[in-house]
């Protein structure tokens, strides 16, 4: 009889041991703050550290953050004799996060998942907490290179969270951690100072309550000397070149055409080589009115030389003298004119943007 009574408490025992260890493992689930209490109030700033790239069909930029939150929570308070705070990265971030409140924001303009790069939490003894985390991400964007290359574009991003609602979270806008890396450089964009927003709203048309956002938006300008030097100037080169065609006195009107058509076919081959520095998208940019406008250009000097000589052939080679020379000159002031026009109607254009933020 001992015996069974000394195995079944034995038993008892290591049964109530199990399960002291498994709720001990189990994490704690995360407090919120009742309707009675005043919501977190969490400070956060934003820094673009780098643009990784541009997917200008599908509007999404791929780019690399930087993301500070500070909140204070007397439950996570403790005693400290030198003052020193609780500090954990990776992992130990994570698992510490998951055992207390945390304002979880996610970005309502995400194209997928963010990755987090590096991650910090700070706790302090009076409870407040600084939680720190660099992610990569695609961001839809609402960019229009209407006016490529000479635009500029509007990134935003913004945070929001579904897990509370206003009366358990409002976000406030931290300028002490907001901004443009020191250390961002990009070959195509110049970064602008960032403007941030915050304040309720409702994420989905069916719900009934509003939650707390923050939106940041910045200028991004595009770097226009690269295409001016390598592809615009080249392109009008070889389109006013075939002008020189009105400084040949030849009678073969064969060999005055294959000149501008050999023109022709240069910026032809030229704007393939360029064509991966070009944005693909469906409608016409500036740069693409430029070059069409060039080819026409060479159908109306091959026109022009074709008139002439049938003015030549019928002994009209009076007409044919003075129509040389005026075209010598006429054609190029015409053909610059009418690029600074394209210019001048697409950087007054208003721009036709797609709101992929509702």
């Amino acid at each position: 009889m001992r015996h069974f009574l000394f195995i079944g408490a034995s038993i008892i025992v290591l049964y109530c041991a199990a399960v002291y260890s498994a709720a001990q493992s189990l994490p704690i689930s995360k407090p919120i703050p009742t309707s009675t209490e005043q919501p977190f109030e969490v400070e956060m700033g934003l820094y673009l550290l780098h643009i990784v790239k541009i997917d200008q069909p599908n509007q999404i930029l791929s780019g690399l953050f930087e993301i500070t939150m500070l909140w204070k929570d007397d439950r996570v308070s403790f005693q400290s004799p030198d003052g020193a705070p609780k500090v954990y990265s990776g992992p130990l971030a994570d698992k510490m996060l998951a055992t207390m409140w945390y304002p979880d924001p996610e970005i309502i303009n995400q194209a997928s998942k963010p990755s987090i790069q590096k991650n910090n939490l700070t706790i302090f003894p009076d409870g407040s907490i600084v939680y720190r985390y660099i992610f990569s991400a695609d961001i839809l964007t609402e960019f229009d290179y209407t006016r490529f290359p000479f635009d500029d574009q509007e990134l935003k991003l913004e945070l929001q969270s579904f897990t509370y609602n206003s009366d358990q979270l409002v976000f406030i806008a931290s300028e002490q951690y907001t901004g443009i890396s020191k250390l961002f450089r990009s070959d195509d964009w110049v970064a602008y100072p960032i403007s941030v927003f915050a304040g309720f709203k409702r994420a989905f048309g069916f719900e009934t309550q509003d939650r707390a956002y923050i939106l940041y938006e910045m200028k991004l300008e595009r770097r226009s000397a690269f295409y001016i030097l390598r592809i615009i100037i080249p392109f009008c080169f070889f389109i006013l070149m075939a002008t020189c065609v009105f400084w040949i006195n030849s009678s073969f009107i064969s060999g005055r055409t294959s000149i501008v058509v050999s023109f022709a076919l240069t910026s032809v081959a030229f704007n393939f080589l360029v064509l991966k520095y070009l944005p693909s998208v469906p409608y016409k940019t500036m740069l693409n009115a430029i070059i069409t406008s060039g080819y026409f250009m060479c159908g109306m000097i091959i026109i022009a030389i074709i008139i002439f000589e049938l003015f030549k052939q019928r002994g009209r080679e009076r007409v044919w003298s003075l129509g040389n020379n005026i075209c010598r000159f006429a054609f190029p002031v015409f053909m610059i004119s009418v690029w600074l026009l394209i210019y001048y109607i697409f950087d007054t254009k208003e721009l036709q943007i797609v709101d992929l933020i509702k």
